[in-house]
């Protein structure tokens, strides 16, 4: 009989099957080969199908919209603006958020923002290490390195989850792997594969898979601390995401079925057939660049090639060109890519496509501008400061151009000196942009330039 712990939430084994699909698109290699995402024809038998599938590669589209919306938004991770409390407690935390070293830059860069376009939501466990004995002060907490830290899970391990009536968790239970056998010749079968952890808003659970208490304590942060990252929050499924890649990769798949049956195309008809009479008493004949073919000198028609119709491939490639133009749309990345609009399209179109892609990236870093604030309050709480509340400011403006450029032309014109107070709105307006201040040195620089 199943136990309790291992009970998902309806969707799960629906929403495993497309997660896993966009992972394997995204990670492309021999697992997207071998994952039954090329598709037999009518007029293939098994063993052909298998030569296909040996033949068959994969043009990733999926890693690169991925990774380019992800570069996009990071071009300029200082520009990310975060301010925590006076002690600068936050700040050491920012240094080191997962106890392995990494930065929130870097853990939100390279585990948070990839995932939650891949699957379409992150979640974020924000805990703290557990320490039997007494601390004195807070400076032997650090010391002995008890302090918050972040951990991605992967969202197929995400079991099954309640939400109150705001969105927020009543409780949520994780799948977690199971500590390796120190033993290096344990055999197989000693060690269960995964224990499971319930967070509640006062305590946490840790059940083996038959339903066994572990172990339990309370945290008393009055939530439960885990973070939902969201690429774009899904109107349809509360408490879930919609995969950057949901719309992009079943195109890509459908390239790689193309590409697929282009190369069975050459590989069957690449060489011309040679047509001749039939010549009576020969049964068979060799035909190389070694030897020579004799025919009746008063035959009708001497020996000939056919020639196949080389329509087919053209239009499988035609559809292929076509289809990756269609990503590009999908991903509302064509300018950025190189994709452009037809010779003939206007100003205003070219600039649409520029605020489009704009206002796509504008909305991503938003999601992860609010969960790192979220992140920062279950901070506090388990820091003891309830009351705390980071400031977290991400770029709102992705535009293609380098904000060197704009500087330069600000300064082109500040040499023009228009007026005094045009000048001076021009630095202020470069100032604001040039780099995240604190309200108290920005209001000082303002002053400055109105003084001066």
């Amino acid at each position: 009989m199943e136990s309790f712990v291992q009970r998902t939430y309806g969707m799960y084994e629906e929403f495993c099957r497309w997660w896993n699909f966009y992972l394997n698109s995204y990670e492309g290699g021999e697992d997207y080969l071998r994952a039954n995402y090329l598709f037999r024809h009518v007029k293939e038998d098994e063993e052909d199908f298998r030569d296909r599938i040996q033949r068959s590669y994969y043009y990733n589209f999926c890693r690169t919209v991925v990774d380019t919306y992800v570069a996009h938004i990071f071009r300029k991770a200082n520009s990310i603006y975060r301010r925590g409390d006076e002690e600068g407690d936050y700040e050491r935390f920012l240094l080191d958020v997962d106890a392995r070293g990494s930065s929130m830059n870097t853990f939100m860069q390279e585990q948070v923002a990839p995932a939650a376009q891949i699957f379409g939501q992150v979640f974020v466990v924000v805990d703290k290490p557990r320490f039997k004995g007494e601390l004195n002060s807070k400076a032997e907490e650090r010391e002995k390195g008890i302090k918050p830290y972040l951990v991605a899970v992967d969202t197929r391990d995400v079991m099954d989850f309640r939400l109150d009536s705001r969105g927020n968790f009543l409780w949520v239970r994780i799948r977690e792997p199971r500590e390796k056998q120190a033993d290096p010749f344990y055999e197989k079968g000693d060690d269960e594969e995964y224990v499971y952890r319930t967070w509640t808003r006062e305590r946490w659970f840790l059940h083996d898979e038959d339903g066994n208490l572990i172990e339990t304590d309370e945290h008393n942060l009055g939530r439960v601390p885990v973070v939902t990252v969201f690429n774009v929050e899904s109107r349809k499924y509360p408490g879930f995401g919609v995969s950057a890649l949901s719309d992009i990769a079943p195109v890509n798949r459908s390239i790689y079925n193309w590409c697929s049956l282009n190369d069975e195309f050459l590989y069957r008809q690449c060489f011309n057939i040679l047509a001749m009479p039939e010549m009576p008493g020969v049964k068979r004949r060799k035909i190389g660049p070694g030897n020579a073919l004799t025919y009746p000198i008063d035959a009708a028609r001497p020996p000939h090639y056919i020639y196949p119709p080389v329509e087919p491939g053209e239009y499988l490639l035609r559809n292929i060109d076509e289809a990756i133009k269609q990503i590009y749309r999908l991903a509302v990345l064509g300018q950025a890519w190189g994709i452009e609009r037809p010779q003939n399209a206007s100003g205003v179109a070219r600039a649409y496509d520029l605020y489009q892609t704009n206002e796509n990236l504008v909305k991503k870093a938003k999601n992860l501008e609010q969960a790192e604030a979220e992140i920062g309050v279950i901070w506090g709480l388990w820091e003891g400061k309830k009351e705390f509340k980071p400031t977290v400011e991400y770029p709102v403006d992705f535009k293609i151009s380098d904000l060197a450029e704009d500087l330069r032309n600000d300064f082109a014109v500040l040499k023009m000196n228009i007026s005094e107070s045009f000048n001076k709105a021009l630095k202020k307006r470069a100032a604001a942009r040039y780099i995240k201040l604190d309200p108290k040195e920005l209001q000082q620089v303002m002053g400055e330039i109105d003084g001066g």
